[in-house]
């Protein structure tokens, strides 16, 4: 190879490398795991720039407690059918899953999750799906049809941190609907309006909260003197102590 060549190859090495260190898009079947993770042969993949709640994550609506974290999951599942699924990874998470943009059937699924109200744009990575967020919240879709806790905020709190106010549902009216009071209607047999989620104490003195519909919601018998007490929001249970029943 002449000298001059040589050279032009060289200088066009530096170009190409960030090309080629990219990654390949990853394609093919996939296996809902949660309202923003799927899995792509054996690739977990992210879904980017959004947020869905997790699936034990409850959101209330007029004043009772959905599963909006196992929704969430029903939705992705309903976004892709059998089709499959073709994601760009635009990188890696701390878990080595891939983060990408993926679409089923030519959709993007990101941003459907996003404007069905079943994720919120996760702001503190990307701004890309503020739009979709923001047609979201004016339908009041999903999520938005009522008082819910961010997802990432959830996490807080089920990690012991100190968390931030609920979110409020979108309103443009001039005189938004009350929220039920925040914690307990303590020393109550009966529920105050919105409150109904039930703080057990058991024999052995564990604290185990119940929403309704869990299996032994109606088993509880509420009973303040025994220092049971009824929640409004699951976080005001875990704040104060109490743990989430596992049926």
């Amino acid at each position: 190879m002449k000298l001059g060549m040589l050279r032009l190859f060289v200088a066009a090495l530096p170009a190409i490398a960030p090309a080629a260190a990219t990654e390949l898009p990853i394609a093919g079947p996939a296996r809902v795991v949660d309202g923003d993770t799927i899995v792509v042969g054996r690739e977990h993949v992210r879904l980017e720039g959004i947020d869905a709640p997790e699936k034990d994550q409850s959101c209330r609506r007029a004043g009772k407690s959905w599963p909006c974290g196992t929704l969430a999951t029903s939705a992705l599942r309903s976004l892709i059918r059998d089709r499959p699924v073709s994601c760009t990874v635009v990188g890696r998470d701390r878990y080595g899953r891939a983060l990408g943009v993926c679409t089923a059937g030519g959709a993007e699924v990101n941003a459907g999750m996003v404007r069905a109200g079943f994720a919120l744009a996760f702001r503190r990575y990307s701004d890309r799906y503020v739009p979709e967020e923001d047609v979201a919240k004016a339908k009041r879709a999903g999520m938005w049809s009522g008082e819910f806790v961010e997802p990432w905020e959830h996490r807080r709190i089920a990690r012991g941190a100190t968390p931030e106010p609920v979110r409020p549902p979108p309103t443009t009216d001039p005189i938004s609907r009350p929220t039920p009071p925040s914690g307990a209607s303590a020393g109550l047999e009966q529920p105050a309006p919105g409150c109904e989620i039930k703080g057990n104490v058991n024999r052995n003195g564990e604290r185990i909260f119940h929403l309704p519909g869990m299996v032994d919601y109606d088993k509880v018998v509420m009973t303040p003197a025994k220092g049971k007490r009824w929640f409004c929001l699951e976080q005001d249970a875990i704040r104060a102590g109490w743990r989430r029943s596992k049926r």
